[in-house]
């Protein structure tokens, strides 16, 4: 059986996040990959969930629920790969560094109003920032999922 969707990591930090990651066997993705490829994100400044852009299919300011939700609750928000919450819910680390000590985000998050919620916008953090609308996307091939591969 696959794991359950659950809350997004809150209060990630950089180290913190790359041991649990290599924990599941996965990888944080790195700028440029691609939903395709087996990453996050798409260079394309196209919306996961179709050309419509409505508050109703991610977790952005304006649904006004104030906090992470279960990263399947928005089922009319997945992209057309399966993935979710590629827009709001939280901001979610890159593997790629800005500058030292800094990492990319994308796809905006919960405390972020919808004209910010696309996938392709960069962003950035410095790696010892801790808030509540941060996280990670672990990436990982069928081959590393072990016997949770389908």
């Amino acid at each position: 059986m696959p794991p359950q969707p659950v809350r997004p990591p809150r209060r990630a930090r950089d180290v913190a996040r790359r041991a649990r990651v290599r924990n599941v066997g996965g990888e944080v993705p790195a700028e440029g990959r691609t939903v395709g490829e087996g990453g996050a994100w798409n260079r394309r400044p196209h919306l996961p969930m179709g050309d419509q852009k409505t508050a109703a299919k991610c977790n952005v300011r304006e649904t006004g629920v104030e906090r992470t939700t279960s990263v399947s609750r928005y089922h009319s928000g997945v992209s057309p790969y399966g993935v979710y919450d590629m827009v709001g819910n939280v901001w979610e680390w890159l593997a790629t560094a800005t500058s030292p000590g800094r990492y990319e985000l994308r796809g905006s998050a919960f405390t972020s109003p919808l004209f910010r919620g696309v996938p392709a916008v960069p962003n950035d953090a410095d790696q010892t920032m801790h808030d509540d609308d941060t996280g990670f996307r672990c990436v990982a091939t069928p081959e590393q999922m072990g016997p949770y591969k389908q």
